[in-house]
């Protein structure tokens, strides 16, 4: 195909966070997979979920190691969550993650 036909047919696709959904149970199965972030470094293996925004549409996310040390730091505490949302600031490297238990 062409470039110019290429671009005609375009339609970007919609990446989502892990903080843009409002409540993620913790009993949610999970899978590994190999990510390439720099050309020519090793892969390395993240950890994933498959969620649904409000209109049913499903999306692979990625979730950071960060939310996994703080959701087993509360689950520690509290063994009965059930679920939780995720607070993000930053952008980048600078990106910070806080897990909030729900009380749902």
């Amino acid at each position: 195909m062409k470039l110019n036909e290429r671009a005609e047919n375009y339609e970007p696709v919609e990446f989502k966070n892990i903080a843009d959904f409002d409540k993620i149970p913790v009993d949610m199965e999970t899978y590994q997979k190999e990510v390439i972030y720099v050309e020519g470094e090793e892969p390395k293996l993240e950890d994933f979920v498959k969620l649904k925004d409000d209109k049913e549409v499903e999306y692979e996310v990625k979730v950071p190691k960060r939310v996994l040390a703080q959701l087993k730091a509360h689950l520690e505490k509290n063994p009965t969550i059930k679920n939780f949302s995720v607070a993000k600031t930053g952008e980048g490297k600078k990106t910070d993650y806080t897990v909030i238990p729900l009380t749902e």
